[in-house]
């Protein structure tokens, strides 16, 4: 995965679009996941709980953007991203040989993990 990511931000030219992975864990959790995504929703969200300490004047959960307030509000970068990686996939053979191997990685574990259930 992160290889993938490496290869694309390199091959990108639109900072908004470079994807950011952090290693985080869940409030009250020791487990530590990686989290990946595009920087445009990292500011996106940042911009969106901004403007509720703005418009509601007090700190706490509420000023968290739900998921949907979240995609609502991206969603012309997010169309837009996907055009872009589609692209950059289409134009470089060695992004897009990556990104084929990371889906069977992802399906391969995807069957793994269901057949343990």
């Amino acid at each position: 995965q992160m290889k993938f990511y490496d290869e694309l931000n390199a091959l990108n030219t639109i900072s908004k679009f470079d994807v950011i992975c952090e290693r985080k864990s869940a409030k009250g959790s020791r487990i530590v996941k990686r989290s990946c995504e595009p920087r445009f929703l990292k500011d996106t969200r940042a911009q969106l709980v901004q403007d509720n300490l703005t418009r509601r004047g007090k700190r706490g959960l509420s000023n968290i953007p739900s998921e949907e307030e979240l995609q609502i509000a991206a969603k012309d970068d997010q169309i837009a991203y996907q055009k872009h990686i589609q692209s950059l996939l289409l134009s470089n053979e060695g992004v897009r040989e990556t990104f084929i191997d990371l889906q069977k990685l992802v399906a391969k574990y995807q069957k793994r993990t269901v057949g343990k259930n």
